[in-house]
């Protein structure tokens, strides 16, 4: 009934949490400037995305969430566990994996306050569920399609429920302290 836990589930567990974390982070970070949807308006009037999503936030946010996936890599490499999936494959391939992962958390953020944007809410309000799983299910999303079509690694329904159960927790630790220094204008 369980999978059984090894090496290789948590490695994939970090290959997609890692990227994710780093471009949510750095979105946020890093942001600032320009909002990407430059001032315009939706068909209902109300702003596209909204002041908060910056065009310094998802190219900052994808550079550190690509970053932060290479790291890993050359983490791997120089521990030589013994991986399966990381041994067959080409690099360039889990480089690319790394690239939906992070433009994907990037992507789901902005689909995420999209959303808001056309419930009428204002920058910052809540929606729980919706603020801490925007950006991981949209990376899980992106992750899953690719990996279907070029089998890097395992993702299944455990590594789906840890990567949502432990993204949730972590999310609302992380925009607390970024409340906390300052980053945040709201604990959530």
């Amino acid at each position: 009934m369980f999978r059984e836990l090894d090496v290789n589930f948590f490695v994939v567990i970090f290959l997609i949490v890692v990227p994710a974390y780093m471009a949510n982070g750095f979105a946020l970070l890093l942001g600032g400037g320009r909002p990407i949807d430059m001032g315009k308006n939706f068909i209902d009037g109300r702003r596209i995305f909204g002041e908060g999503k910056t065009l310094n936030g998802v190219i900052f946010g994808t550079i550190f969430g690509i970053f932060g996936y290479l790291i890993e890599l050359m983490i791997l490499s120089k521990l030589k566990i013994p991986i399966s999936f990381y041994i067959q494959a080409k690099i360039y391939y889990f480089v690319l994996f790394g690239f939906f992962i992070a433009i994907g958390a990037v992507i789901g953020d902005l689909l995420g306050s999209f959303i808001k944007r056309r419930l009428g809410l204002p920058r910052g309000a809540p929606i729980p569920i919706l603020d801490q799983l925007d950006f991981i299910s949209f990376s899980l999303l992106l992750a899953y399609l690719f990996n279907n079509f070029f089998q890097l690694v395992t993702i299944d329904i455990y590594i789906i429920l840890v990567v949502l159960i432990s993204t949730f927790i972590a999310h609302r630790v992380g925009c607390y302290l970024a409340y906390k220094i300052g980053k945040k204008k709201e604990p959530w």
